[in-house]
């Protein structure tokens, strides 16, 4: 989000919409003309902007339009659609107090602030008006939704155009609105499928004014200091904000600061839960004394009484789609320097003319050329929703090849082929036409998708709880165990327990419930699901007596079983199972009623499907070899609950021996392909690799090597 703000002492004042001088005039003039003639004649047309933050795109520029729909010039029915749930309440809270109306009719206008989320229904059914203005603030990190959405956005405005021309009134409006860089492939889209190419202009370039930030360079061993920074930030009633998602490692949080003092601002949280004025009070405008915007969050706005903002530079849990492995890394990466000039944008939104706020990061440094400023690369679909991007394809344009259809430009074709190989043998999608369409399983992950898309799952933890869902003639106690995993292997199991010291498998085996007895050594996927049915059948979700009593069955508390975590794990089972249509279970006893060896065969040759493409060979001197890119990942035995000699000796009783055996890795973690790190291991027995030549005829590992 974009707002007009007074410059920081010593910088010059950003130049919004209000100074319209050089480049800004001309594109301002232009805009009045592509809009005017939207609707004097019956047409489809299309403009584009990029300036850079602060500079008044997403208020001073939306309260211009507003003003043009009110006097005629331009279709009467705005629709502004933002990134994020969040940054359309602060967006309609500044309108509201600028004199535009929001959400309902004036003068036989109405502007509503959207996310792509909100409008997509009436977008995919062809059930928007012909005559209004769009007006679209492009998404630094494209989501699933927004490459699907844009997709039927060109769908629906080649139907307007076609309209248009037999003789339908059509009067359509789309402005983009950029901020850093051009989005080519966004602008490309509707090259060719409009009367004329989309208008162009990049401020960014030009000599327009543009502040300068005084940055205080952090030196290194600053983190031992953290608290010391925030609190002088804070004293005399200043707020603080810290452009970091790891500040918790810096602190002790013993003393003054408390770790209650930071409230965090994930870029994917919505305020839903409440009212737009409990929401500002509590973070934004009031109570918060120190704010924690992420580093990715897709806007900044004004924070009254910030006295610092503390920008360390770099981002951590991202999850990256690495192209040369075909694999996520999960791992941290330093901010792109249009990311940093985001941040800078926050000093800009919150500094007042009585005020100064002081930057402590890491130095900006020159601009990149325009063609190199883009982190759309960054953006989930790309990332750790590939799988999801490609399947939701199949879905809108079921028979189509990828190449035809309407969505955006791919950001690597590569990535998309091999998405399409591997959906393929999941059994996701089958040949249709010139293309492909959803199978019954891949239309059971899209709806689970969608209907869970704010909370960040993998797609194996969602092909795993489609499985479940569809799985026909299971027992409700295999099919409440799927459901389990899925959620722990969500949540993390490394967040249920602890490993404790070395221990044999008996010993393990009378910490866990006997449904799962029979695999206390098959690694962590099995341990976490024991531990949790453990909380679950000892009545922990229901009090918090027993956890503060530290009471356990059978020695569990050497474990570290965390049972807050697992009443998370349990709000996620109760979701999932009403889903489904599940009744909550009331008795317990299926927990204490050992699994037979169907059962556990059943389960494992699921869990070899859901992770069929993060799995790992160990070797006899405990060394892994990533089975689809061939990579060495580093693996610790010591430090996994998976118990190593009696997997060895299965493995060398069936096949050929020489102590080879698969597994399951939930992590992987590292920057790059040269140092990597394979975490939460589950094992996989070898008999379960037999399905996969009988389901695809390609044996195993043949099926998941990469293909490029």
């Amino acid at each position: 989000m974009e707002m007009t703000t007074q410059g920081s002492q010593g910088s010059q004042q950003p130049k919004g919409m209000g100074t319209e001088t050089g480049r800004w005039a001309r594109f301002m003039k232009k805009l009045d003309e592509v809009l005017a003639a939207t609707v004097e004649k019956t047409m489809v047309q299309a403009i584009a902007l990029t300036s850079k933050p602060a500079t008044g795109k997403s208020t001073a520029f939306i309260r211009r339009v507003w003003n043009l729909a009110k006097a005629g010039k331009t279709p009467p029915d705005i629709a502004y659609i933002v990134s994020s749930d969040t940054e359309a309440v602060i967006i309609r809270e500044w309108l509201r107090e600028n004199g535009v109306v929001c959400e309902e009719e004036e003068d036989g206008c109405e502007l509503s602030v959207l996310t792509w989320r909100q409008c997509f229904p009436a977008l995919k059914n062809m059930t928007w008006g012909l005559n209004c203005t769009i007006i679209i603030d492009v998404n630094w990190y494209p989501t699933v939704m927004d490459e699907i959405a844009y997709g039927w956005l060109r769908r629906w405005a080649e139907r307007c155009r076609f309209l248009g021309e037999t003789g339908t009134e059509v009067h359509i409006a789309i402005v983009l609105l950029m901020s850093t860089f051009v989005s080519e492939r966004t602008v490309k889209l509707f090259s060719g499928c409009l009367a004329k190419d989309p208008h162009t202009a990049d401020t960014t370039t030009s000599n327009v004014p543009y502040p300068t930030l005084d940055v205080d360079v952090l030196e290194a061993g600053w983190e031992k200091e953290f608290e010391e920074i925030v609190l002088e930030g804070i004293e005399g009633g200043g707020r603080v904000a810290i452009g970091s998602d790891v500040w918790e490692r810096w602190g002790r949080f013993a003393g003054a600061l408390t770790m209650d003092d930071i409230d965090d601002l994930p870029p994917d949280w919505t305020p839903e839960e409440f009212t737009k004025e409990d929401w500002e009070c509590r973070l934004i405008q009031e109570e918060a004394k120190v704010l924690a915007p992420h580093p990715l969050l897709p806007y900044s706005t004004r924070m009254e009484g910030m006295r610092l903002f503390l920008a360390p530079g770099v981002v951590e849990g991202c999850h990256i789609w690495h192209p040369d492995i075909m694999q996520v890394l999960k791992g941290g990466r330093k901010l792109e320097w249009c990311e940093k000039l985001r941040q800078h944008s926050w000093v800009f939104k919150s500094t007042s003319n009585n005020s100064h706020i002081r930057f402590l990061g890491t130095p900006l440094g020159d601009a990149p050329p325009p063609d190199e400023r883009s982190v759309e690369r960054f953006g989930p679909a790309w990332n750790r929703d590939l799988l999801f991007f490609v399947l939701a394809g199949f879905e809108s344009w079921p028979g189509l090849a990828i190449s035809s259809m309407p969505f955006r430009a791919p950001i690597n074709l590569y990535s998309v082929a091999e998405g399409v190989r591997r959906l393929c043998y999941l059994k996701c999608i089958e040949r249709s036409e010139s293309g492909h369409r959803c199978t019954e399983l891949g239309a059971m992950i899209m709806k689970i998708y969608w209907r869970e898309e704010e909370e960040g799952y993998e797609f194996h933890v969602i092909y795993l709880l489609a499985r479940a869902t569809l799985a026909r003639d299971i027992k409700p106690e295999v099919r409440r165990a799927l459901i389990r995993i899925a959620a722990l292997a969500h949540h993390g199991p490394d967040k249920i327990f602890t490993k404790g010291d070395p221990t044999d498998v008996r010993t393990l085996q009378q910490c866990l419930p006997p449904l799962v007895q029979k695999r206390s050594f098959a690694g962590v996927l099995w341990v976490s699901l024991g531990f949790y049915l453990a909380c679950e059948s000892a009545g922990w979700f229901k009090t918090t007596k027993t956890y503060e009593k530290g009471w356990s069955p059978k020695g569990l508390n050497r474990w570290g079983v965390d049972c807050m975590g697992a009443e998370e794990v349990g709000k996620r089972v109760r979701k999932f199972e009403k889903a489904i249509g599940m009744d909550e279970v009331k008795d317990k006893g299926w927990i204490n009623t050992p699994l037979d060896d169907s059962q556990i065969e059943f389960i494992e040759k699921e869990l070899m499907w859901s992770w069929l493409h993060r799995i790992a060979l160990i070797d006899r001197t405990g060394n892994a070899v990533d089975s689809v890119s061939l990579k060495r990942p580093s693996v610790d035995l010591d430090k996994e609950v998976i118990q190593v000699t009696p997997v060895r000796a299965h493995c060398d009783h069936v096949t050929v021996g020489g102590g080879l055996f698969n597994v399951i890795y939930l992590s992987l973690l590292g920057n790059d392909s040269s140092e990597m790190v394979a975490k939460h291991l589950t094992w996989v027995p070898p008999e379960a690799f037999q399905e996969i030549r009988e389901k695809t005829g390609v044996p195993w590992p043949n099926l998941v090597g990469k293909s490029v």
